[in-house]
């Protein structure tokens, strides 16, 4: 490392030395902030009619370049994306998503409207389409190259796009493109799926005694509110314990008969040369 640092390639981004970038990715980021701040001075005079959180924020400024944050399922992650499209439609722009693989534009193509062109990164940095006006999503952004987005930005802001970074939270390291935004203070806007049908509880500091008794008592909970209990668990041993558990709590209330029925459903067989 001391030979790359002497040599010029590698640079140290802390003082304690234990963090370092290549010159060529420090070269990436100082030409991506510009590119976003050369976008963001640039009138996107995109207009809506729609009332929605997103279209709201997409048409708040004049700058070129938008920064959200999309947190959700894959259909609340397609709704999204489709919005922006339709946004992109009232404006007589087409809309061009960008994905960062061949599995993610799969994705996208098999769920969105045909409308909506879909190329991964090197597609689109060796064909992307018209000079016409765009308005480009880059899905998954945080999954992307930054010398690919850099090359994207550096073209895309002679040809009057705008550009959309869609950041899905699928990865959060330091030096990504959604990490170089942070630091340059460029401001995000959080898309939130809120499906009131979704719920995680966490139960801290549970003795591993009470354990099967607590996730019987969950279970007998969420019944009674004639909601689906799925308990997963780790091992066979500890499934037997918690499915003993759950039909004694189940009796005791009633909701599960004392009688047994066992049904054999396979028998074994031994082969030997008599049959």
């Amino acid at each position: 490392i001391k030979n790359e640092i002497d040599s010029g390639y590698l640079v140290p981004l802390n003082k304690e030395g234990t963090l370092h970038t290549t010159i060529f990715h420090l070269k990436n980021e100082t030409s991506v902030v510009k590119s976003v701040t050369q976008l963001n001075n640039k009138d996107s005079l995109l207009k809506t009619q729609d009332n929605s959180s997103l279209s709201r924020y997409l048409t708040a400024d004049n700058g070129s370049f938008k920064s959200v944050s999309i947190i959700g399922g894959g259909s609340f992650l397609i709704s999204s994306v489709s919005k922006i499209g339709e946004l992109a439609t009232e404006n007589e722009r087409q809309h061009i998503i960008i994905a960062p693989s061949v599995k993610v534009k799969e994705f996208l193509k098999n769920n969105l409207e045909k409308n909506n062109t879909v190329l991964t990164v090197n597609e689109f940095l060796k064909d992307g389409g018209d000079t016409g006006k765009k308005l480009i999503s880059l899905y998954q952004s945080e999954n992307m190259k930054l010398d690919a987005v850099n090359d994207i930005l550096n073209n895309e802001k002679k040809n009057d796009s705008v550009i959309v970074s869609i950041d899905t939270k699928t990865k959060n390291s330091e030096g990504l493109f959604t990490d170089v935004l942070r630091k340059a203070e460029v401001d995000n806007f959080m898309v939130i799926d809120k499906n009131e049908n979704k719920k995680t509880y966490f139960i801290n500091d549970v003795d591993k005694s009470d354990r099967v008794n607590l996730a019987a008592k969950q279970y007998m909970t969420l019944s009674l509110t004639n909601k689906d209990a799925i308990i997963q668990v780790s091992d066979d041993k500890t499934k037997n314990m918690v499915n003993e558990q759950v039909r004694n709590t189940l009796k005791d209330n009633g909701f599960l008969s004392d009688k047994k029925i066992t049904i054999r459903n396979e028998n074994r067989v031994y082969l030997d040369e008599s049959n």
